[in-house]
């Protein structure tokens, strides 16, 4: 299915409202704004993943790829710079990815 421009700009713009409103609900902390802030995400990749839509690389990197949950430093990962590059390891799950 082709998308013209119009369509995708209402995808994308989709894709980073849902993924403000997980960063938000996952900075609360609550089990259920942790649940809620998931939910959001798997929407979005739902979004991405039914028109053919790259995410937008703010969205790719803020989030775990294995749990799905929002990456907000000091509060869902742990971060550790090293030299040139930043270790990103998720709370929930443990994965780890680099920057």
């Amino acid at each position: 299915m082709q998308l013209n421009s119009i369509e995708r700009q209402v995808c994308e713009s989709r894709i980073l409202r849902l993924f403000r409103f997980a960063e938000e609900r996952a900075d609360n902390g609550t089990e259920y704004d942790i649940k809620l802030s998931k939910r959001y995400i798997s929407i979005a990749l739902e979004i991405s993943r039914h028109y053919k839509i790259k995410l937008p690389a703010k969205v790719k990197h803020g989030i775990c790829q294995k749990c799905h949950m929002v990456l907000i430093p000091g509060k869902t990962c742990i971060v550790r710079v090293s030299g040139k590059s930043a270790f990103y390891k998720c709370s929930a799950c443990g994965r780890t990815t680099r920057s």
